[in-house]
């Protein structure tokens, strides 16, 4: 946790670093937790950037097994993971 209270698994994703987020997640980082700031999970924050960073988003995906099942539809949503549905795959 930094000195704003914003969990490390959310300061990665803020960062993009993308090759921390699975040894956070190993090492027991709760990807289901809310951040400080706006009460996002950190795959919300890394859906709902105006630049997409799709490592990191994979890297979080990565963690499905631990991800809870709202914090997996609303991301799967935003990357156009859902039939129909546009999302934010493909921006840049």
């Amino acid at each position: 946790m930094n000195k704003e209270g914003k969990p490390a698994l959310h300061v990665a994703v803020s960062a993009g670093h993308a090759d921390v987020i699975p040894v956070l997640v190993q090492a027991g980082a709760d990807v289901n937790r809310k951040g400080p700031e706006h009460g996002n999970t950190a795959l919300h924050d890394a859906v709902s950037t105006t630049t997409v960073n799709h490592d990191v988003i994979d890297a979080l995906l990565g963690s499905v097994n631990q991800l809870n099942n709202s914090t997996l539809s609303l991301s799967l949503h935003f990357n156009g993971h859902f039939p129909g549905e546009p999302g934010l795959a493909g921006v840049s």
